[in-house]
């Protein structure tokens, strides 16, 4: 016999449940859902097609920029030096995010100095139209880029002591309109 919880179960107990969940998992095995329709009776369509079509050709507006959470140390010398960020555009012509042709480029400032004179940035990634093209996707909100910024390929040494940064987003469409993120800029932790 076993206690628990001051009470005492019994082998027979023990053993009447491990008969009632057997015959029970065994029930269910048999049941089968025959069914090719949708919950409402209704049939399904042939192809499912997506809610919003995003637009193409319009001049973005503004953008969105997401840093990811999760920063990798791709080299694997204990250093966190790569992360990923998410853009979307905006245009005034469209509810949902919109696709357009042109440049990305995303600095990695120290925290606070992106408006202090004379201030340069940590390091710089640019990436031309075909590069865009191949990071473009769909997103719930429209189209959306999604990139991958490593200190390495911006020619930046990752060893160095734990620091907060900022980052800044901004897109050159090829009609020659530039958007910054909004707010500006997206903090990173960066370092050890």
């Amino acid at each position: 016999m076993r206690r628990r919880g001051g009470r005492r179960i019994g082998l027979a107990c023990i053993a009447g449940f491990a008969a009632a969940a057997t015959i029970a998992v065994g029930g269910l095995a048999g049941c089968v859902t025959e069914s090719s329709g949708t919950v409402d009776g209704l049939p399904r369509p042939a192809r499912a097609e997506p809610l919003v079509q995003p637009p193409t050709g319009l001049e973005p507006r503004d953008m969105v920029l997401l840093v990811g959470q999760g920063i990798r140390d791709s080299d694997g010398d204990g250093y966190p030096d790569t992360f990923s960020v998410t853009a979307a555009l905006r245009s005034a012509d469209s509810a949902v995010m919109i696709d357009a042709p042109g440049t990305f480029i995303f600095e990695l400032w120290r925290e606070g100095t992106v408006t202090e004179p004379g201030a340069e940035p940590l390091a710089r990634w640019v990436f031309e139209p075909a590069a865009v093209a191949t990071a473009r996707t769909r997103t719930l909100y429209g189209w959306g880029y999604q990139f991958v910024l490593g200190l390495a390929d911006a020619g930046v040494d990752d060893r160095f002591g734990r620091f907060p940064g900022d980052i800044r987003g901004r897109f050159v469409s090829l009609g020659g309109t530039e958007v910054r993120s909004s707010d500006d800029v997206r903090p990173v932790r960066l370092g050890r």
